[in-house]
């Protein structure tokens, strides 16, 4: 078994091996070559490739494992259409004996001595294409593995170790083929291109003033199939050069993250400019060391245009901050700093048009998010050859991301000292959320009772790094719970201020208390807008034992009745006064109740009439109902009483039922 090994020779190998197999390759494809990456191609359903087979062969015990094979494809990082077409190509469409007696589609380990008594033998399909895709992503199509060659994750290279035969790779080539053309539009994968780079400037100076050193962000997209390791051999190179190619400066930036197939990297620039004014040129390539530049095999580098210029010596200027940019700060965040400013012009900045102003932009679409051109201004006129320290406050923006943080003065508030020349300061800025709350309950919760409104204090400590604001992106919420949870919180109430790390605020709450008694839990959460709850994000809600009560005291005012038949219906107001500490729920869950004749307790009453509105303690209502007259005429003696869900009857309480006497007949 051979080891790649990744060498300048091996470099070298891998360059004259292109130039056999032709140039660098464009990106798009029409079709798939041995040259093809064999990485997960997204654009396959396990439909399309079911339908594939059951064409040609519908009995093929293959069809059915479509979805398998995107499955695992997804999981190793492999093309389904290849682990489809190498198990047709080595199962002959799923009908040799090893699909047949092993469920081995892959002929794996059929070594030609003994193919059958070798060959691995699987409990299902759905097995088998699982461990060989682990075993060719791992040996095969991945760097460190044993098999894998400088042709890289392809069909030509896998061809080298894997079969004897020189025709299998295009075999399978020719299989995928096959099944794209039975795809409308479909869409294929690129060829295999090991290293490859795209580059992106961010906030780029057209102008800079000789000698001085400006800050800007190199976007760099590794378009290539390897990863580039972090503090490895992988840098980004940089130099400066004249019109006539005089080159005056440059540099080398490390990778400080591994960079894998497909994803980008910022990378802050400090260029320092040429001595003399005119027209320069800086050129930007990723190279490994000891190895020829991306530039040398066919890539394109960044080469970036600008201007030199000594012209209107006002705006020549020193900038700094006394505290640098994090590069990590956290959403909502307010940071007081002050900016050391040096004029070395020969002007005087007026105290009232010369002001520090910050730029936040997105550093992955290049989006000015925030702008403030007014974040300080000095105290007095600076003169020609003064410093000046100004304060600057700074406002972090809420969302999180990557960002560059541009800083430097403004004159009039309309023109950036950087747009003239003049050096400022940029950054990569990192910007993260932080949830860290700690509640307390201002006094005791006291008694609570059941569906009846309570007034509290809540106190939130902010014990995060993060500043919640007052405009609604932190709010905070409760419930009332058996087991915790959000089921069921109340719309969360804004905050009336600006909360900072280390501030404690206190908040009125009036609690909506369930309408049923029981022991419950009192649950606080703030909710952070767009996000989600701090508990998700690891923050402890604020508990509190809590049990409602019921409070079932009523007092009975007069009984009207209308006149009384037999087998008709009498209407009835009944006068009732909530003198208990509970508001009575409204919505039909309070009903007033009758019977007629004398029964022991409650039993017989019969619910009447809902109560559609909430009745307060204290306050009075009439309820109207009628009830069904008694067939046969005589005296009979009417009792009411009331009736809460979940509670029960009032007279269970020790409540007093009112009785009316009935006259029926004449």
């Amino acid at each position: 078994m051979l080891k790649r090994i990744f060498s300048t020779t091996a470099f070298i190998l891998f360059v004259f091996l292109l130039a056999a197999f032709g140039s660098w390759p464009a990106l798009a494809a029409d079709s798939y070559t041995v040259n093809s990456s064999l990485r997960f191609n997204p654009h396959v359903s396990g439909a399309q490739l079911d339908a594939y087979i059951a064409g040609v062969y519908p009995d093929s015990p293959l069809v059915g494992l479509g979805q398998t094979w995107v499955k695992v494809g997804a999981k190793y990082n492999i093309d389904p259409v290849y682990l489809m077409s190498h198990g047709i190509l080595e199962s002959g469409w799923g009908f040799s004996w090893l699909s047949a007696n092993k469920f081995n589609i892959y002929g794996w380990n059929a070594y030609d001595r003994d193919p059958e008594g070798m060959a691995s033998p699987y409990t299902s399909y759905a097995q088998c294409i699982e461990a060989v895709a682990s075993n060719i992503n791992s040996m095969y199509l991945t760097p460190a593995g044993d098999y894998y060659t400088a042709l890289g994750p392809t069909l030509r290279g896998m061809n080298t170790h894997y079969a004897t035969s020189k025709t299998w790779a295009a075999s399978i080539a020719e299989l995928m083929n096959d099944f794209a053309a039975t795809v409308p539009g479909y869409v294929f994968p690129p060829p295999f291109r090991e290293y490859d780079a795209s580059y992106a400037a961010v906030d780029v100076p057209n102008t800079i003033q000789p000698g001085t050193t400006h800050d800007f962000i190199v976007k760099v997209t590794n378009s290539g199939d390897a990863a580039w390791p972090a503090h490895g051999t992988w840098r980004l190179n940089y130099s400066v050069a004249d019109s006539a190619g005089n080159t005056f400066s440059g540099g080398s930036i490390d990778m400080p993250a591994e960079v894998r197939s497909g994803t980008s990297i910022l990378l802050d620039v400090q260029l320092q400019g040429p001595p003399t004014p005119g027209l320069y040129k800086a050129v930007f390539d990723i190279a490994r060391t000891g190895a020829t530049a991306y530039s040398a095999i066919g890539i394109a580098p960044l080469s970036l245009s600008f201007t030199a210029v000594s012209s209107n010596p006002y705006y020549q200027a020193a900038f700094n901050l006394a505290q640098p940019m994090a590069d990590t700060v956290y959403s909502g965040t307010s940071l007081d700093t002050y900016a050391v400013i040096s004029n070395l012009s020969p002007s005087t900045w007026p105290a009232d048009l010369t002001t520090c102003g910050y730029q936040w932009i997105d550093a992955d679409t290049g989006q000015i998010i925030a702008v403030n051109a007014l974040a300080g201004r000095p105290s007095y006129y600076v003169f020609p050859g003064n410093t000046a320290q100004v304060p600057v406050k700074i406002n972090v923006p809420e969302r999180p991301g990557r960002y560059i943080f541009k800083s430097g003065l403004v004159d009039n508030g309309l023109a950036w000292f950087t747009s003239n020349g003049s050096p400022g300061l940029t950054s990569l800025v990192t910007v993260v959320r932080d949830f860290a709350v700690r509640y307390r309950l201002i006094g005791e919760l006291g008694p609570l009772w059941a569906a009846t409104p309570k007034g509290i204090n809540i106190e939130l400590t902010n014990t995060s790094r993060m500043t919640w604001n007052a405009h609604g992106a932190v709010r905070l919420a409760y419930s009332f719970s058996d087991g915790g949870g959000h089921e069921g919180y109340s719309t969360p109430l804004s905050l009336p201020r600006d909360v900072k790390p280390g501030e404690t605020i206190v908040l009125p709450v009036t609690l909506s208390t369930p309408i049923t008694a029981g022991a419950r839990t009192l649950s606080f959460d703030l909710f952070y807008n767009g996000v989600g709850w701090f508990s998700q994000a690891g923050a402890a809600a604020g508990q509190f034992a809590a049990e409602p009560r019921w409070d079932m005291q009523v007092s009975y005012g007069e009984v009207e009745t209308g006149t009384v038949s037999t087998g008709r219906y009498t209407s009835v107001r009944l006068k009732v006064t909530n003198t208990s500490r509970m508001t009575w729920p409204g919505g039909g869950r309070l009903r007033a109740g009758y019977r007629l004749g004398y029964k022991p307790g409650y039993e017989g009453f019969v619910e009447a009439a809902p109560v559609l509105t909430p009745v307060a303690p204290g306050q009075t209502t009439v309820i109207e109902f009628s009830i069904s007259d008694p067939a046969r005429n005589g005296v009979y003696n009417a009792s009411f009483d009331l009736h809460l869900d979940d509670a029960g009857w009032f007279s269970q309480f020790g409540n007093t039922t009112p009785s009316h006497m009935l006259i029926t007949g004449s």
